[in-house]
């Protein structure tokens, strides 16, 4: 017999099995013992920035657009270490921090805000934390005013690194908490300025800040591996934002992560394109993977509609995006495909099915087809990447195998949660299947716990009678967060006395590889009239899938029989509709047109049944929403529907549906 291929196996047991639960799974490189560091001298993310520049001092590191003449320039690790000792130099001189000592569990925070969008300011920022020892208060957009005031309030903070644009967002803000300096980074407008001034609000330049801890120079203070460096306020879908808190360790142990894993590596000639928020953790592990081997940061032009020209002038050496991106991408291409008539059309038919086919077998490339057809589409992403990465929601597994396709490299599917510094779970490049999560990283490990409400125990099968048990996934391992900042009950709720974060989502291990699956989730899940349980969750990833669909939110009421759906769908996808069907009107009022309406609902309905959904599951009525529902403060960082502002925000539109008897009832 010839060598066959070892078997793919993401997991294996190091435990006993428990009642209730499945044993405790690892990665099979940590199954002695999980990885914390990434070397035996680095413990801290000071430890890392201080190595990456002894070694790699001279070489470039942060790249930013000239706004005169539109060209990337760049600064050294030298040069951005230099800078980032000033920043925190001037922090300390001028006692910029808020030190908190509110949450006896943690005392002597010393916390400084930024409310900004990606750019070289706010990694010297980062950098500046890791070096004194002070924690990031992260701010965006898409909290809103009554958001801000909260975050605002609840840490505490008096100075915050702004932009302009950011500090118009303060202007527009009813109270400011403790806030009483702005370092402004950019351009403000002086009547913002002057509104800030008048509310008791100092405002520095960046450059006289730098200037100040040139004048004022301050050493370094040595932080510990258990010290906090950054709050990520999550949004969440219910209720006020939660301060994650994140230790040097968290953040350590992703390094340690992705030195034992067996595909994405990083070496200094990488490029990265950093364009996710930073207050996000997704984006923000990708940063300190990047700044830890030596390799180069390229900051995006500020506008996501711009993206495509940023990849193409940045030629990144790998893409990390969220699913809706991927999704958009995803239409526009198959839109572009189905244009092409006659002997192309036969060609791309043909390309597409090898390549398919290819994939089955975990190869992504094409001698020929890479070349003839799929150079244009490989450019989409700046023509160079080694692999692409979607994590922070789910995505189809259509939508992965379509990607692995046009770009001609491996994708990677990564999950976790703010709560476990980002991925915890990732794919390998040598796996054909799609639509899992692969296995545990090093650094971490996990169990299923059953919930019987739900069905799902780790005693499962499949139909075949093979173990494949289900149930909440935790996990545990030294990516799991310090805690809420002043919330010792919902920390509790989130981590166990064994240390087990609680995830609130529903996994399943299939057979053979050992992958986990997300299958459903404990929370956000309503009851309807007959006593049916709907998750909306699983209904929405399946209405995601359908052309023009770019937001969804499903909803249910305990007193009613059936659930309905708010709709967010592509300007130009409701506009080639009603030519199709004939109806004119504005965008507005194809939105509100009953043909458009009920022509979108059967293909909800379609794909919903496809899915094998059941009836009670699928949406009966259905309203178009003709603006992004993050607008309306009705989505988390990650696109996430927050299902409270979400049911608040459209009650006219709910009420309204529900007041009318179903059409065939």
């Amino acid at each position: 017999m010839g060598n066959q291929a070892p078997q793919l196996v993401y997991s294996v047991e190091c435990s006993e099995k428990k009642e209730g639960e499945t044993s405790i799974r690892r990665s099979p490189v940590s199954a002695l013992g999980l990885k914390k560091q990434p070397e035996k001298d680095i413990l801290t993310m000071q430890d890392a920035w201080i190595k990456v520049v002894k070694t790699c001092g001279d070489q470039q590191f942060l790249f930013t657009r000239n706004k005169q003449t539109n060209i990337y320039e760049g600064k050294t690790y030298n040069e951005v270490n230099a800078l980032a000792r000033a920043l925190g130099s001037a922090i300390v001189h001028e006692k910029l921090y808020y030190e908190s000592n509110e949450d006896s569990r943690f005392p002597g925070l010393k916390m400084v805000g930024i409310f900004a969008k990606n750019c070289e300011e706010w990694t010297i920022f980062d950098v500046s934390n890791m070096l004194y020892g002070h924690v990031a208060i992260p701010l965006y957009d898409t909290l809103g005013p009554q958001n801000i005031t909260y975050c605002l309030k609840h840490s505490g903070i008096i100075t915050c690194i702004a932009s302009g644009a950011s500090v118009s967002q303060f202007v527009k803000t009813t109270d400011i908490g403790s806030l009483k300096n702005i370092i402004v980074i950019d351009d403000v407008k002086p009547e913002d300025k002057l509104a800030m001034e008048q509310r008791g609000v100092k405002f520095y330049s960046w450059d006289a800040i730098i200037n100040i801890g040139k004048l004022n120079p301050k050493d370094i203070v040595q932080v510990q591996e258990t010290d906090c460096l950054t709050f990520s306020y999550t949004s969440g879908t219910t209720g006020d934002p939660k301060a994650a808190m994140m230790s040097h360790q968290n953040f350590n142990s992703v390094l340690a992560a992705l030195k034992y894993h067996p595909n994405v590596k990083f070496y200094p000639d990488d490029v990265h394109l950093s364009y996710l928020p930073m207050p996000h953790v997704f984006e923000r592990v990708f940063v300190y993977a990047v700044l830890s081997q030596g390799a180069k940061i390229y900051f995006y032009s500020g506008d996501v509609q711009k993206l495509k020209d940023d990849l193409a002038v940045v030629k990144p050496t790998f893409f990390i995006s969220v699913p809706r991106l991927y999704n958009r991408f995803y239409d526009l291409i198959n839109q572009q495909f189905e244009k092409q008539t006659g002997v192309q059309k036969f060609l791309l038919n043909m390309a597409l099915s090898t390549k398919f086919e290819g994939i089955k077998t975990g190869k992504c490339t094409h001698a020929l087809y890479d070349k003839l057809i799929f150079s244009k589409t490989k450019q989409l992403f700046g023509g160079r990447c080694r692999f692409l990465v979607t994590s922070s929601a789910p995505i189809s597994k259509d939508v992965i195998d379509f990607m692995k396709v046009i770009s001609c490299v491996p994708m990677i599917e990564g999950y976790g949660q703010t709560e476990s510094t980002g991925a915890t779970f990732t794919t390998f490049f040598e796996d054909p299947e799609s639509g899992h999560c692969g296995g545990p990283t090093a650094a971490a490990e996990y169990k299923l716990v059953d919930v019987p409400d739900m069905n799902y125990f780790s005693t499962d099968k499949n139909e075949k009678g093979e173990p494949q048990p289900r149930g909440e996934i935790c996990f545990r391992g030294t990516g799991n967060f310090m805690g809420y900042f002043k919330d010792l009950a919902k920390t509790n709720e989130a981590i166990d006395k064994d240390g087990w974060l609680h995830t609130g989502d529903v996994g399943m291990i299939l057979p053979h590889t050992q992958a986990l699956k997300i299958i459903d989730r404990k929370k956000n899940i309503f009851k309807l009239q007959q006593g049916e349980y709907v998750a909306p969750e699983k209904v929405e990833n399946s209405y995601l899938k359908v052309r023009g669909i770019q937001e969804i939110f499903v909803y249910g009421d305990s007193l009613q029989s059936y659930c309905i759906a708010i709709a967010v769908l592509e300007k130009a996808f409701i506009e080639d509709l009603g030519k199709q069907k004939n109806i004119s009107g504005t965008y507005e009022e194809l939105c509100q047109n009953p043909e458009i309406v009920s022509a979108v609902l059967a293909s909800l309905e379609k794909q919903g049944r496809a899915d094998k959904l059941a009836g009670f599951e699928l949406a009966k009525k259905l309203y178009i929403h003709p603006e992004s529902m993050a607008n309306l403060n009705c989505m988390t960082t990650t696109m996430k529907i927050q299902r409270h502002n979400a049911k608040n925000v459209f009650k006219q539109q709910i009420d309204k549906m529900y007041s009318t008897p179903l059409a065939n009832a």
